[in-house]
């Protein structure tokens, strides 16, 4: 017989621990395969545009192609820096008839850094490292030494 009268199997292990045995080793098996498998990556190369209306010039000179980006908002390495462009800045403010117009201020300029990341485009905008974004979405950015507050401006897939 498998299981005797004291309840062990081959006279030997109690039932509940021969189960307890086999949960465990269970778990094992799947932690393992978990971390030690190699990971299968769905992934494309995405170009997302950042876009900020006015920063410091001194700032913007910190930022040149083939530096990293990183998220700070989430801590995400996101990719590389393939364009960095530069504009006349962007400032709203008040006229004497108590009107917002727009202008531009000396040593400032507008800044649309693009860059190379390895992410799946989604319905709703790209999920990289498993945080997710989309056009619009406020962050800070660190490009090569500085540390921008700005939005994405675009995403797309890199043909």
């Amino acid at each position: 017989m498998l299981i005797d009268k004291n309840g062990k199997v081959f006279g030997k292990i109690n039932i509940i621990d021969l189960l307890v045995l086999i949960v465990l080793v269970a778990a094992i098996i799947v932690v393992g395969a978990r971390f030690l498998l190699p990971k299968q990556k769905n992934t494309q190369t995405i170009e997302m545009q950042f876009y900020l209306e006015e920063v410091d010039e001194w700032v913007a000179d910190k930022i040149s192609e083939g530096n990293s980006l990183y998220d700070g908002t989430y801590e995400v390495d996101l990719g590389t820096v393939t364009k960095v462009e530069r504009e006349q800045s962007i400032a709203w403010g008040l006229n004497q008839n108590g009107e917002y117009v727009q202008s531009s201020r000396d040593g400032f300029c507008s800044l649309t850094i693009t860059g190379e990341v390895e992410g799946q485009k989604t319905a709703i905008g790209a999920k990289v490292n498993g945080e997710i974004y989309g056009v619009g979405h406020s962050m800070v950015l660190y490009a090569g030494d500085a540390k921008l507050y700005l939005r994405v401006h675009d995403i797309r897939v890199k043909e």
